[in-house]
C-alpha cells in the first residue's frame, strides 16, 4: 500500500524529459545530500579530535595512563578518529568505517565517564552514547554507493599524504 500511494504522488507530477542540466543538478545533491550533511556533521568531532590528539600528544598519553590505559593505545585512536571520521565523511566503506566510532564512544563513555555524582561527567557519558547511536543509525541507513568523484578526491588526497609522510620520513633519516 506504501508503494502504491508513492507511485500516486508521481503521477500528479508533471512528467518532462531528463536533461544533462538534471543529471548534473541530481550528482551535485548526491555529493552533499540530507545523509551526507549527517554524516559530516558526526565525523567532525571524530577529524576535530584526532587533530587535536596529534597536536597534544604528550597530554594525551597523560590522560590515558591516569585511567591505566598504556600510551601505546594512542596512535590506534588517533588512526581510528582520524581515519574512521574521514571514511565515514566522504561516504567510503561507511557501514565498516562508522562501526569503529560506534564501539570507540561506548568504550569511552563506559570507560572514562562513570562519575555520575560529577555532572559533567554524566553529560560526557550521555554525549558519547548520543554519538555511538548516531554511528549506528548510519550504520544501518547508509546508502553504499560510492559517488565516484568523491572516492576519485579521496584517493588522490591519501596518495598526496602518503607521499608527504615518505619524505618526511627520509628527511629525519637524513
Amino acid at each position: 500500500m506504501k508503494n502504491a500511494r508513492i507511485s500516486n504522488r508521481r503521477s500528479l507530477r508533471p512528467h518532462r524529459k531528463s536533461t544533462d542540466a538534471d543529471a548534473s543538478q541530481r550528482a551535485q545533491y548526491e555529493v552533499l545530500s540530507r545523509p551526507a550533511w549527517g554524516r559530516l556533521l558526526l565525523s567532525f568531532i571524530f577529524v576535530h579530535e584526532g587533530w587535536s590528539l596529534i597536536d597534544s600528544y604528550g597530554p594525551a598519553v597523560a590522560y590515558m595512563q591516569k585511567f591505566g590505559l598504556s600510551a601505546t593505545l594512542l596512535p590506534a585512536v588517533i588512526l581510528l578518529q582520524l581515519g574512521g571520521g574521514l571514511l565515514v565523511a566522504a561516504g567510503l566503506a561507511t557501514r565498516l568505517a562508522a562501526v569503529a566510532p560506534a564501539a570507540f564512544c561506548t568504550f569511552t563513555a563506559l570507560f572514562f565517564h562513570r562519575q555520575f555524582a560529577d555532572g559533567n561527567q554524566l553529560l560526557h557519558f550521555q554525549k558519547d552514547l548520543a554519538i555511538a547511536g548516531g554511528f549506528l543509525a548510519v550504520v544501518s541507513y547508509v546508502d553504499e554507493t560510492i559517488n565516484p568523484e568523491v572516492a576519485e578526491r579521496f584517493a588522490t588526497a591519501f596518495a598526496e599524504t602518503e607521499r608527504w609522510l615518505a619524505s618526511a620520513t627520509e628527511n629525519d633519516a637524513s
